[in-house]
């Protein structure tokens, strides 16, 4: 017997991706029968063997791969390639993408318990030992105020300098500010045949306005510097991410995306709720504009000269 079953009228959309909530068919370790879990893509996510789990809205998919005893709980995310397994306890803002994103030690401490270093969302370390969840650096702190120089403070701070070695954060360089905006819009001319004449765009630092305009300035040092009035409303700023053939990725552009199963999707890419999303053209659905969707991408177009893309 199955110890869960998918339910699809309980669905999300992440990408390309449809998820679906689990229902527990039987009681084992601590989930009963009938309770509600979180997400996955395909039932090969989640064993249907051992103790292992998704809670909450802890989400799976991909090719990624949940087994043996590991727990995913609360917000965490599970994608890509990644193998979790064993005893590991993955939580919080947690973002794994590959199997050396997660390391799991067990038995450590002062009660032969398992301690869980993984990658999170914002680029950090975070551990999961006992009740104590958060960076790495506040583990150390804890550690430190706890144990002091013990046996367990040593295996504890040697298990975090392998978590550092282990773990590989991605190195950012610092992102160009760059900013674009049409002088032209496509279509503003035609020809003496009637062809709209393509927009005109520049790039380059941007001046603040003056209270509401229908323009703004952009400017470029060349050396010296030189001003151009542009469309307020096609002003969008670059990303710091670019496609699979090394595009920069501006605001307001249109990518399209390959899944894994060769199928291509529209997306916006904009700035909402604080960070740079994309907007799945053909249902609203948004997500984040990371590593693993640019790595899937190319843009094709932009939302002012290309209105066609988004009517999928």
């Amino acid at each position: 017997m199955n110890k869960y079953e998918m339910l699809y009228e309980d669905k999300i959309e992440i990408g390309s991706h449809t998820l679906y909530r689990i229902r527990a068919l039987k009681n084992f370790g601590t989930v009963k029968a009938g309770d509600i879990g979180g997400y996955i893509e395909r039932e090969e996510n989640l064993s249907q063997k051992g103790n292992c789990w998704v809670y909450d809205n802890a989400k799976v998919r991909g090719n990624a791969r949940v087994y043996g005893n590991a727990l995913v709980y609360k917000n965490a995310r599970v994608y890509g390639d990644a193998y979790v397994s064993g005893n590991a306890h993955i939580c919080d803002n947690a973002k794994i993408n590959k199997i050396s994103d997660v390391l799991c030690i067990s038995p450590i401490g002062s009660r032969n318990d398992v301690t869980t270093f993984f990658k999170t969302k914002d680029n950090n370390i975070c551990v999961k030992c006992g009740c104590f969840t958060g960076t790495i650096d506040d583990f150390l702190e804890a550690v430190n105020e706890t144990h002091k120089d013990n046996k367990h403070a040593k295996a504890y701070r040697l298990a975090c300098e392998l978590a550092r070695v282990q773990i590989e954060l991605e190195k950012y360089e610092m992102r160009e500010i760059l900013f674009r905006g049409q002088t032209r819009r496509y279509g503003e001319k035609v020809r003496l045949n009637g062809e709209k004449i393509k927009s005109n765009w520049v790039y380059g630092g941007i001046f603040p306005q003056n209270g509401e305009g229908d323009f703004a300035i952009i400017y470029q040092q060349k050396p010296t510097v030189e001003k151009y009035p542009v469309y307020a409303d096609t002003v969008g700023q670059y990303t710091g991410m670019i496609d699979k053939n090394c595009t920069k990725i501006f605001e307001g552009d249109i990518c399209s995306f390959c899944d894994t199963d060769g199928g291509l999707t529209n997306y916006e890419v904009l700035w909402f709720g604080g960070k740079w999303v994309v907007r799945k053209v053909s249902s609203n659905v948004v997500d984040d504009l990371d590593l693993f969707f640019v790595e899937h991408c190319v843009v094709i177009g932009n939302i002012y000269d290309n209105p066609e893309l988004l009517e999928e």
